[in-house]
């Protein structure tokens, strides 16, 4: 049988040049310039020996595919969805509990700064120094112990609800792909279900795990470390809001161009993998047409471009890293110089009036705001992956909830039993075309009948219908206008799973799946055993 008639099939033209051997890297030079898909699908060069000769068949360049039907549009999800939608009681309870972790976490590190400017009071008080810092030291101490249980449920909790969901998620996902019809797949672009699966998923993963705790624990920091500030000093706090835009700015260029350089280098690379991958898949092509050197010349080009990747990751970073410093040193220098006048004015008061303005409570304003506005800077990243996830969730869910034409696991039809299946095939006045070329018709006004036991063979060019034919037979895809018959019946009648249950079907480039010859036979009935096996493949002269 010849190969399956696919959209990219019907758009090319087919020219065989008689060519001899000699010729062979000639036009291997000129056509198999490159092996990306896009180009390995204009071209398709393909050499095949015949004494002394051999044929190329080459696909017309001049002739254009039509661009494929419109995708469906995916529509945005909402919040709730998002966290809510495949999460169960106990990942419920773990938001929450990691919820609780990350407030508890950003909370201490404000409540540090104070500390800090106590203890730095402490030692300035002339009088049993070792007793007033011991006295502050034990609540670090106490300090230490909240933080590390408050981390650590911050963490696990948000981690493992992430982990649970996701996976919960992926086999809805990878269920929903087996559900999708043929015409469905023939609309995705090469790769694309593959990468969703990987790629999208975790990112899906980022968004439900434990950058909801660092958001929660971010924004916390933010809001704590002002209330610090402007309870130990307001007028040194509102002097240090003028370098907090600049503060939260730094820190999120910083993180907004180390984010935008990661994403660019992990493109490089996955073009690099992809050719790599695409080259070895078709290690045939390209041993025969001799391509060796011209696919390690298009890796080393594609590395070359993720060396350039790497290189400005570093340079971003660099300078991210550099401008971030240069304004919180000059932040230092104005809370410092400001500082200093508050402290000079109050010089004579006692260091237990609340009204005082003391070395440690500069101090603690200072680094109080500085953390906090830190804390902002360092919580867009973290957004900016919750809402790269809910994107990637609202693609996922798409295909999830899409309920094919073809369904799969639909209940619904006629249900077959083997002693009432005869095996008379009718195709009536079928009028077809693949879904991604409606105007190109494949089949027009059709119709053959294939009697119980008889055996047919179905001739002619490539390109002409006939692996179109098996497709409708197995229901692959349904026809425009007739209708596909079983025993007199319309497969519309008929249940998907019962019928193709009734088919055996070999193609001309079989599919072993891994494992075992006889758990590829088994694959072929549900629930069958070992001596069933053995039977068909007796019966498959398969010895």
């Amino acid at each position: 049988m010849a190969s399956p008639v696919q959209p990219e099939e019907a758009a090319a033209a087919t020219i065989n040049i008689p060519i001899d051997d000699d010729d062979v890297t000639t036009i291997q030079d000129e056509f198999a310039r490159d092996l990306s898909v896009t180009t390995a699908a204009g071209l398709a060069a393909a050499v095949t020996g015949a004494g002394n000769a051999a044929s190329l068949a080459i696909a017309d360049p001049t002739i254009h595919a039509t661009p494929a039907s419109p995708k469906e549009s995916v529509q945005a999800i909402g919040f709730f969805e998002f966290y809510l939608r495949f999460a169960d009681n106990w990942d419920l309870l773990f938001m929450v509990v990691g919820t609780i972790g990350g407030v508890v976490t950003g909370a201490l590190i404000p409540y540090f700064q104070y500390l800090f400017g106590r203890i730095l009071d402490s030692l300035n008080t002339g009088e049993n120094i070792v007793e007033a810092v011991s006295k502050v030291a034990l609540q670090f101490v106490y300090m230490a112990a909240v933080a590390f249980v408050a981390a650590t449920l911050q963490v696990f909790a948000w981690g493992v609800s992430g982990e649970r969901q996701t996976a919960r998620i992926r086999g809805e996902y990878v269920k929903a792909l087996l559900r999708q019809d043929i015409s469905w797949y023939d609309m995705q672009t090469r790769g694309e279900t593959a990468t969703i699966v990987s790629d999208l998923t975790a990112s899906l993963g980022d968004g439900l795990g434990r950058k909801n705790g660092d958001v929660v624990e971010y924004v916390i920091q933010f809001i704590g470390g002002f209330i610090i500030a402007f309870m130990q000093s307001w007028r040194l706090t509102l002097v240090l809001l003028c370098a907090i835009p600049a503060v939260v700015a730094a820190t999120g260029v910083m993180a907004t161009m180390a984010t935008r350089a990661q994403k660019k280098g992990a493109m490089a690379y996955a073009a690099a993998g992809s050719k790599a991958h695409e080259s070895l898949a078709a290690i045939r092509t390209v041993q025969a047409l001799r391509l060796q050197d011209k696919v390690k010349a298009a890796y080393d080009r594609l590395l070359g471009e993720a060396e350039k990747m790497g290189c400005e990751k570093a340079r971003n970073g660099a300078m991210g890293v550099g401008l971030l410093s240069f304004v919180i040193y000059c932040t230092f220098a104005l809370g410092f110089f400001y500082g200093a006048r508050l402290v000079a004015a109050d010089v004579g008061c006692s260091m237990y009036d609340s009204g005082c303005m003391t070395g440690g409570k500069v101090l603690s304003t200072f680094f109080a705001v500085i953390m906090g506005a830190m804390g902002l800077g360092s919580a867009f990243p973290c957004v900016a992956s919750i809402v790269q996830g809910q994107s990637a969730a609202a693609t996922i869910f798409h295909v999830i909830e899409r309920v094919p034409v073809i369904d799969v696991y639909s209940t619904e039809g006629r249900v077959l039993a083997p002693a009432e299946v005869h095996g008379q095939i009718e195709l009536r006045n079928v009028t077809f075309a693949y879904p991604t070329r409606p105007e190109k018709q494949i089949c027009k006004q059709y119709s053959l009948r294939i009697m119980a036991g008889q055996t047919v063979a179905l001739v002619g060019p490539s390109g002409e219908g006939k692996s179109t034919i098996m497709s409708l037979i197995l229901r692959f895809y349904s026809p425009q206008e007739g209708e596909v018959l079983l025993d007199g019946i319309p497969y519309s009648e008929i249940n998907v799973k019962s019928l193709r249950e009734r088919i055996g079907y070999v193609g001309q480039e079989p599919v072993l799946f891994s494992g075992t010859i006889g758990s590829n036979i088994k694959a072929g009935k549900e629930g069958a055993t070992d001596d069933e096996m053995i039977v068909a493949a007796k019966m498959a002269n398969g010895r």
